[in-house]
């Protein structure tokens, strides 16, 4: 949630340029960790017997290590939209037409300068790197959580659900079209560097990946099992999977 937080504010700390590309991007920008909040949430179990930490030893390092990648990724992917926006603020200094939110000696430039030191292709080329990429860990490190708390295993079984040729078909269409997406935004920089077009196709990829887990839950329900019904029951939603849950043994008195 703090990485999260980072980032939004990474976007208010910008000084405000009168531009249709600036604001382009800072409402994409906005409204793209908005809807990661909600990826994030999506990919986190609500009981704590399907979390990792509690399903093994293995599952529990493989949990922290991919939390530490996919902070970090968030903290870059913040920081990225920031320089997003100051190619429009070196824009507007350029052309003398720049406008400070505050005008005060006492302006406070958080982790940021006025002067770029690159120059304007290069420094959009490195920007746009750095976007595509946290972007990409971001949506790998979910799923790989996703797959963590449960075990490879059991999810799929999930996928074979009614043995059906199907649903197994549905299954293999989703795995690839979210290894795509994810593919394809790493390598989205080789040919994309204009910052509003970065943030509008970075808010898209982000829509499409919401789109791809609401279509897995409305096949193969949800992603854990505590996610639609109460906390202690123990009916499985999965036909075909079983998973030893923790029982927790009454200390003798």
């Amino acid at each position: 949630m703090l990485m999260l937080g980072e980032s939004v504010l990474s976007l208010l700390i910008v000084d405000v340029m009168e531009s249709k590309g600036y604001y382009t991007t800072f409402f994409c920008g906005i409204v793209s960790i908005t809807l990661l909040d909600y990826v994030h949430f999506r990919s986190q179990p609500h009981v704590p017997d399907d979390h990792a930490l509690r399903r093994s030893k293995e599952a529990a390092v493989t949990f922290t290590v991919l939390m530490q990648i996919y902070s970090a990724a968030l903290v870059v992917l913040g920081t990225s939209y920031k320089m997003l926006l100051y190619e429009y603020v070196y824009s507007a200094k350029d052309t003398g037409s720049s406008r400070r939110l505050l005008s005060s000696p006492l302006h406070r430039l958080l982790a940021g300068s006025d002067v770029p030191i690159f120059d304007v292709d290069e420094r959009q080329q490195r920007v746009s790197h750095f976007f595509c990429i946290s972007v990409a860990l971001v949506w790998l490190c979910s799923d790989l959580m996703i797959i963590n708390h449960r075990g490879i295993y059991d999810n799929l079984g999930k996928c074979r659900v009614g043995r059906s040729s199907f649903l197994r078909g549905v299954a293999l269409s989703l795995a690839f079209l979210r290894v795509a997406l994810i593919a394809f935004m790493t390598t989205l920089s080789q040919w994309v560097v204009e910052p509003s077009t970065l943030a509008i196709v970075g808010l898209v990829g982000i829509k499409c990946q919401i789109l791809l887990r609401v279509v897995g839950t409305s096949y193969f329900g949800p992603e854990y099992t505590g996610d639609d019904v109460d906390e202690g029951s123990s009916r499985n939603v999965w036909p075909n999977v079983t998973r030893p849950r923790v029982e927790h043994k009454a200390s003798k008195k």
